[in-house]
């Protein structure tokens, strides 16, 4: 019999529910959730039951109901079963379940793929940038984790919109529209667009530090801007056309791809229609010439909604977004990509929403991130202490396309594409291997080395296992012969590729890249060991040839899977 590895597991659950069942009719199958753990040492077994939770549910020691469940009897599923304390201890049939892994990664091209699910998401993110300013590499983890979450939820099953948020309005643009059309000859340059818009927002505000006289100046710009005044406006709209433009060069150059764009001006009319209900409502009042939102009984403070001089706020405008997302696109929740430092504001938004009756407040979530630096530098586009993501990302190509020199004698066109991918390996792998919420110093050094915990040495152990796949013509058995003897190497690797399903449901739910990114680390590792202590071409007989190469054939195929969610493509050499 030729199981799946999903319904081994399952299996051996239902048949321990069904005992329990048996021994206390009282219980029922709803009230018995059997959760499967890893040993922390491999002489413990390969799978282990708490009897904790359980042991309550039918009035027994967890002891007591450990030796009950030991004397199970599992058929040809499992080996052995061991009883230490409140723990069981499965001793899986290592051939059985080994065929039925390599039988349903190499069959499913798919392999840990979550089933269709209702809900529909929309994934807030995306950078966000605001236009007249540089898309830097501050920028860039909202991006990757905005894109890598949205790949994990849509491989789990869900319905996910992806949607940029543009703040082409608002203080920072009135900031650089007021020295532009002041302080300059008001000439756009033919080339470098980007630096250009970017170094006179920083001289902007460096001209405000040194005579903060002119804010007023800026103060009207902002409420000339907002009331229509038609030569700001075709300025406004001439210099955003031209900030959008250099963004999507540097997506396209990322290979980020988004479903929906909203604009910060689009919002601000709507915003202050909602605003001035909220106030006929009797939710926001006017306090000082401002309209606030008082959240004090929350300990949430006061949200300000409108300034004293009418003008709009990121909050205006995020009260309207929020109704739009989720009544145009019928979404059940909305994803925030934020910076942590955002964390109050957003707080004060959802709970202004709720407070307005707005029923899906409660599915707004934020996935709030910690701070990004580069090789120990702080990020601040204020006052011009950023990298560009164009600058890094061509800086750390440079250093991509001297490693495949060194390796390959390839033509340009070749090491060209190749360096592109190690180099998008090295930004995003760099960038989601830790925890959203951890601070993150991205080493640009170390970021592209081929060994270590990067991206290039995921792509490496990939392209590594493809040679030696190209130097046989044996493809994927269906067939697969059975083995009474595995290795402790070839055993590990069979564990990790049943735990890549197990991966995929946790990352998907915790939001949380940093989850796969372990993983595929330990996979490559993992696969090295085995490489260095097992001959594969070289094997002592045709079976075992045969089957080590459908190992490492499903080995490749759930690090190609793995890196695909990342935002990573495999090279063919490196």
């Amino acid at each position: 019999m030729m199981y799946s590895s999903y319904k081994f597991v399952q299996e051996i659950e239902h048949k321990i529910k069904n005992f329990l069942i048996e021994k206390f009719p009282s219980l029922s199958g709803d009230d018995l959730v059997i959760i499967f753990n890893k040993p922390p040492q491999i002489q413990l077994g390969d799978l282990s039951l708490k009897c904790f939770d359980l042991a309550r549910k039918v009035d027994l020691k967890p002891n007591e109901l450990a030796n009950l469940i030991g004397s199970l009897k599992l058929n040809d599923l499992v080996e052995k079963i061991a009883v230490a304390g409140p723990y069981v201890n499965f001793y899986l049939n290592k051939n059985k379940f080994s065929r039925a892994i390599l039988s349903d990664v190499l069959k499913n091209e798919n392999y840990g793929q979550g089933v269709k699910k209702k809900d529909k998401i929309m994934i807030e993110g995306f950078g966000q940038a605001n236009t007249h300013k540089a898309l830097h590499v501050g920028h860039l983890r909202n991006i990757f984790l905005s894109a890598s979450v949205a790949n994990l939820l849509e491989f789990d099953g869900y319905k996910i919109i992806r949607a940029n948020y543009h703040g082409d309005i608002g203080a920072h643009v009135a900031k650089w529209l007021w020295y532009f059309t002041n302080l300059t000859d008001q000439k756009i340059p033919i080339e470098n667009i980007d630096s250009w818009l970017a170094e006179l927002y920083v001289k902007a505000n460096l001209k405000l530090e040194e005579q903060p006289e002119f804010k007023k100046q800026v103060d009207d710009t902002l409420k000339k801007i907002e009331a229509g005044d038609k030569d700001l406006k075709r300025i406004w709209k001439t210099t955003c056309e031209l900030s959008l433009k250099e963004f999507a060069k540097i997506y396209d150059l990322l290979k980020i791809k988004f479903d929906e764009e909203f604009f910060e001006s689009d919002m601000e009319k709507p915003g202050k229609n909602l605003v001035q209900l909220l106030v006929k409502q009797g939710i926001a009042k006017k306090s000082e010439g401002a309209i606030v939102v008082d959240l004090e009984k929350y300990n949430l403070g006061t949200f300000l909604l409108l300034k004293s001089d009418g003008s709009s706020l990121y909050s205006t405008k995020d009260l309207a977004l929020a109704q739009i997302k989720f009544k145009k696109f019928k979404i059940d929740q909305s994803i925030y990509v934020v910076d942590v430092r955002q964390e109050l504001y957003l707080k004060q938004l959802f709970k202004t929403l709720e407070l307005m009756g707005f029923k899906q407040a409660q599915n707004c979530y934020h996935l709030a991130y910690g701070f990004l630096t580069l090789d120990g530098q702080k990020i601040a586009s204020r006052s011009g202490q950023v990298v560009s993501a164009k600058d890094l990302y061509y800086k750390i190509k440079k250093i991509a396309v001297l490693e495949i020199e060194k390796r390959h004698n390839v033509i340009k066109d070749e090491i060209d594409k190749i360096a592109d991918q190690i180099t998008l390996a090295s930004l995003k792998f760099g960038m989601l291997k830790f925890s959203p919420e951890i601070n993150n110093d991205y080493d640009s050094v170390k970021a592209t080395q081929f060994e270590g915990d990067t991206g290039p040495y995921l792509q490496y152990a990939g392209v590594r296992i493809k040679s030696i796949l190209n130097k046989t013509d044996v493809k994927s058995n269906k067939n697969l012969p059975e083995l009474k003897n595995l290795q402790p190497n070839e055993w590990q690797i069979i564990q990790d590729l049943y735990d890549f399903q197990l991966i995929i449901r946790k990352a998907s739910q915790d939001y949380n890249p940093a989850i796969l990114t372990s993983y595929l680390l330990k996979l490559a590792k993992d696969f090295s060991s085995f490489y260095e202590a097992c001959s594969i071409l070289e094997a002592e007989n045709e079976e075992r040839k045969i089957w080590r190469l459908n190992l490492i054939q499903a080995v490749y195929r759930v690090l190609n899977t793995g890196l695909n969610l990342l935002g990573i493509e495999m090279p063919e050499k490196m």
